[in-house]
């Protein structure tokens, strides 16, 4: 391996330590994100929902002609879709 050949090598692989390093960075950033977003809804003050309890709400949301599963699908959406904002910055619109 030449001088030449070495340093090059020695330059890709600082170069991508540092890329390693900071996309560790970001990951434990995101977490904490998510983390600071989920203590938003405490079980203590909404407690998690039985069997019981989904079932009552579906009867009750499908007298308006709606159902828990298109409920829940568009509250995983925007969830999903925020997220996807928060990672890269962007806005997102349907």
């Amino acid at each position: 391996m030449t001088p030449d050949e070495e340093t090059e090598l020695r330059r890709l692989v600082r170069d991508h330590c540092g890329t390693i390093e900071k996309l560790l960075n970001d990951r434990e950033a995101m977490a904490g994100r998510l983390r600071q977003l989920a203590s938003a809804y405490p079980t203590s003050v909404f407690r998690p929902l039985s069997d019981i309890d989904l079932d009552e709400a579906n009867s009750s949301l499908s007298s308006v002609g709606l159902t828990l599963d298109r409920v829940a699908a568009h509250a995983l959406r925007e969830m999903l879709l925020n997220l996807a904002n928060e990672i890269d910055g962007g806005s997102h619109d349907e």
